[in-house]
Parts: C-alpha cells; structure tokens; sequence
C-alpha cells in the first residue's frame, strides 16, 4: 500500500523520507483523503525526540505523501533477527523511549494502532540505544468516528489488541497491548501468540492467556513478569491506564535487575498508590516506607484495577528502594567487620598481631571512706572601717636664702721704725 523514498527537501538541501500512499477508487480516495489531512496535521505537531517528525503532507491524484524526518539504523524488528533476543536492562531502557513517543501521542489523542518491531528505529546517540517510533499510518484520532470500512481489520494480526480484532473500541491502552507483546519478543525471542494463519493468531489474542516468561525458562524478577501480565491483559481495563504507568513499572523493574538480591522486597508507596499484584508479599526482612519526593529511579502509579477486574490491588511494589546512602553504609560496615575480623585471626598477609595473656587484676576491697569533717559555722567577718579621707599632703617648705656674710680683712700690722724684717 505504501512505500518509503530518500528524497532532498529544496532549498534546506536536507535529506527527507517521503512516504507515499496510493488508494484506489474514487470514493475510498475522498474517505481516505480527508482522515489523511486531519491525521497528518496532528502528527506534524509531535516535537518528542522519540517521535519521527512529519515536515509536510499532501495528494498527487490518489497518491498521498509525507515528507518525514530521515532516521537511519536498524529496525527493532531486524535487530531481533539478527542479533536474538536483548537484554532485560536493555529492552527496559528502550521500551522507557517508546512509552515516552506513545505518551505526548496519547496526551493529543492521537492511538497509533499499529505499533510494532518493524514501526521502531534504533540508532545510536552518545553510545546507547535512541529510539524513534515511526509509521502513523494507522493513525486514529480518539473521539473521531473511524472511516476504516465495515469488516476490515486495520493492524498487524501479531500486535493487535482484542478490541482491535472485535471492534469493542480502541484507545491509547491498545497500543499497550501490542507494547506488551513487543517486550515479550525482545525479552524471549519469540511471540506470545503463534499460529499458522493470522485467523489463529488473531483466535489466540481473544482467548488465550499468554504464557509466563518463567513457563518459557526465562528467568525474570517478579515486577517484570507481573508488567508484561498487565499489558497483555484481554480486557483494556484491566492493563496501565497509561505509558506513565507503565513507565514507572518499568523503572521499578529496572531497580530489582539491578539489585536481583532485593527483588522479593516491598515499598510501601504514598496513600493510593501502588503497582504490584496482592498475591505478592513483603519478605521477612523487607522494606517499607515512603518514596523519597526527588526519586529519579521509581516514582508513584496511580491504582489501576486488578487482574482479576474490579478491585483495587492489595499489594505494593516489589522492588526495591535503596538510596545509594544507605547502601554505602552496609558495604562500609561490610569492609570494616572484614578487616576486624581478619585482623583478629591473623589473615591479614602480614606478620601476625600477638594478643598478649592479660591476667585480670585480683579484687581489692575499696579502702574506707574517711567521715566527712562536720560543718563549720563561719565565723563572723569584722565590719569593715569606714573608708578614711587621705591627709592632704604637707606643702613643700621652701628654704630661706642665706646671704654670705662679708669678710672683713683683718689689718696688717704695719712694722715699728727700726725693726728689719727678715725676708
């Protein structure tokens, strides 16, 4: 019915995919023409980085085209026949890229309806798998009255939802059907449902339970197996309400892969919100508690009913909170009875740590408390003497000038007349 073209978009000179779609009949073309527009105008407003961007649409006679987003890598679908089946941590990580595409569609309204491993591309950004969703040819508007003629089956017999096959009614949950059967391939390497003709495959999808991953020697924790289960529920009320919830689940399942010696613990979500089926119990030494509010590796679902239809699920999350906290605290205390312990018998690789043979001291009665002196009255303190005035002190005596006296010389006496002097 159609088919897919490497063309270059003028003037960008950008490299496109044009997909063209060729209806015969002049009434089929007017139905087809007018579900293509809508359709196609819808699409063109998807921006999610796992969603194949259309850039333009039109009609040339009964020829329609899509001028879309060129993605190159291989296909889901090619993947899994050339390489087998992926691993659980993988597949989780790319089955998270489609939910996020299918959740910004399911939030315009828009169901795909033809999701399957040939509709998923695979490339590779920084080193690790980056999903597109692609082929909304099947495309349908949830609310709008389907142009799809009486009698016809629009899908891929392997990936369709009971609704799909009887007509009771799509909307966003049948794409999670055929995700659920998806993650089964890629888990497994093969189909749930499997028949020569699509009329047994299509009899299965109606009546026939799917068989569990630990039926087929997968081993698997129990989130995973119970995620799957839900997906692939018959009656759409029974699966995710949404791709958020599955996306959660998901994120639960990636925890307890990694962490596989707490996969049969419990956590006790916040008031009406839990994921896990009730015939799954806490073990012994579980966990329980409330979600720390910046988790990034699980957040809360909002309760879906239960398998079994009608009620609300009795059980929690299985799996597994452990903050990397609490976690660096037991393997800190791990290590440290290491090293004591070898330490004490000697298997430390070195020169052995002697204990020396401590006698325990003999006991020696306590020596006899002397009495305790009896009180003494204080003795009265003498009242203090008034606080006396210093004396001024005595002004300096000033010393009173003496005067010298004069000095009178005492007369010479003159010599008598005739008297020598000897010289």
């Amino acid at each position: 019915m159609g088919a897919v073209y490497l063309a270059v978009q003028h003037p960008l000179e950008r490299e496109v995919a044009v997909k063209i779609l060729e209806v015969d009949g002049s009434e089929q073309s007017a139905d087809f023409d007018a579900r293509f527009r809508r359709e196609a105008s819808v699409l063109a407003r998807l921006q999610h980085p796992n969603t194949v961007r259309v850039f333009d649409h039109g009609r040339d006679g009964n020829r329609f085209y899509m001028v879309m987003e060129l993605v190159t890598g291989r296909t889901l679908g090619e993947i899994l026949r050339e390489d087998g089946p992926i691993e659980p941590l993988r597949a989780i990580a790319i089955l998270r890229q489609i939910c996020a595409a299918l959740d910004e569609a399911h939030r315009a309204g828009i169901v795909h309806r033809d999701l399957k491993p040939a509709n998923i591309m695979i490339t590779e950004r920084a080193g690790a798998d980056f999903v597109k969703v692609l082929d909304f040819g099947l495309v349908k508007i949830e609310g709008s009255t389907d142009s799809t003629r009486t009698g016809v089956v629009m899908g891929t017999p392997k990936y369709m939802a009971p609704e799909q096959i009887n007509g009771s009614g799509i909307d966003r949950r049948t794409d999670l059907y055929s995700l659920g059967i998806i993650a089964y391939l890629m888990l497994t390497g093969e189909r749930p449902y499997r028949g020569d003709t699509a009329t047994t495959i299509l009899a299965a999808h109606l009546a026939v339970p799917p068989m569990r991953l630990k039926d087929k020697g997968f081993a698997a924790p129990d989130c995973l197996e119970w995620t799957l289960q839900r997906c692939m529920e018959k009656h759409k009320e029974d699966r995710f309400a949404s791709a958020e919830q599955l996306v959660h689940a998901l994120n639960a399942c990636e925890l307890a892969l990694a962490h596989p010696q707490l996969a049969r613990l419990t956590l006790a979500l916040d008031d009406g919100l839990t994921v896990m089926p009730s015939e799954l119990k806490p073990c012994d030494k579980g966990f329980s508690g409330t979600l720390p509010p910046d988790s990034t590796l699980i957040t809360g679902i909002p309760r879906v009913p239960s398998p079994s239809g009608g009620g609300t699920l009795r059980g929690v999350l299985i799996g597994v909170i452990v903050t990397a906290f609490l976690g660096g605290l037991v393997f800190a205390a791990a290590i440290a009875l290491l090293v004591v312990g070898r330490a004490m018998t000697g298997e430390t690789g070195g020169t052995p740590i002697e204990i020396p043979d401590v006698q325990p001291e003999p006991d020696v009665a306590p020596e006899p408390r002397p009495d305790p002196e009896p009180d003494v009255a204080p003795q009265p303190q003498p009242d203090p003497e008034p606080d006396i005035a210093p004396e001024p002190p005595p002004e300096p005596v000033r010393p009173k000038p003496v005067r010298p006296k004069p000095v009178r010389p005492k007369p010479v006496p003159k010599p008598d007349d005739g008297l020598i002097l000897d010289r």
